[in-house]
């Protein structure tokens, strides 16, 4: 990372954190409400079968 890049990357760090108070949650599914197995904590084949990665995993 060269100084420019370091400069850039303090600054949205900077910002993100200002706003850190009114920015929305990320909306994941809830561990205990049935969208994951339990005790594997898997993500059930039904939910998002269409969706993988990350995505699977917010509602």
């Amino acid at each position: 990372m060269d100084e420019a890049r370091y400069a850039e990357t303090t600054d949205e760090l900077g910002r993100r954190l200002d706003e850190l108070w009114s920015t929305r949650p990320i909306a994941f599914r809830q561990q205990n409400a049935g969208d994951y197995e339990i005790p594997a904590l898997t993500l059930k084949d039904a939910i998002a079968p269409d969706s993988e990665g990350f995505a699977a995993h917010i509602r």
